[in-house]
């Protein structure tokens, strides 16, 4: 026999391989921290009201808040906007709808929550736009 020749040229790559077993499943991971205690009892606060002078015009903007007890946080809320007294010309009410709406709500600090209204058609026939908050307060 004789001498080996020289080293060939690599062949190509073959075919991957078929995937393995699955191995073991690992040991559990340690309990994570407490959460934080969910709500334990609320309630719904009213705030005073706001209230515009007689036949307030357009753009006349109110703003009431309303604060929760000491504890608990307001986690909701909400306002009326109502013109009032209706007035009566002929026997006939003169309606005061559509002339105001709530233009905001949201909570101003963690126990507080604030509304807004704006008289957006001149009020007239003496009536005045009122407007009232509401807070949902919880512990």
């Amino acid at each position: 026999q004789g001498p080996a020749g020289p080293k060939g040229a690599t062949g190509a790559q073959g075919p991957a391989g078929n995937d393995g077993a699955t191995g073991l499943q690992g040991p559990a991971g340690a309990a994570g921290p407490q959460g934080p205690s969910g709500i334990v009892s609320s309630q719904i606060q009213t705030g005073t009201a706001a209230t515009s002078a007689a036949n307030a015009a357009a753009g006349t903007v109110l703003t009431a808040s309303v604060q929760c007890p000491t504890g608990t946080k307001a986690v909701g809320g909400g306002g009326t906007a109502a013109i009032a007294p209706a007035v009566i010309r002929r026997k006939v009410a003169v309606s005061q709808d559509g002339r105001a709406a709530l233009t905001a709500s949201y909570p101003s600090a963690a126990d507080t929550w604030t509304v807004s209204a704006a008289v957006i058609v001149n009020l007239d026939s003496g009536n005045i736009l009122t407007l009232t908050p509401y807070a949902v307060c919880a512990n």
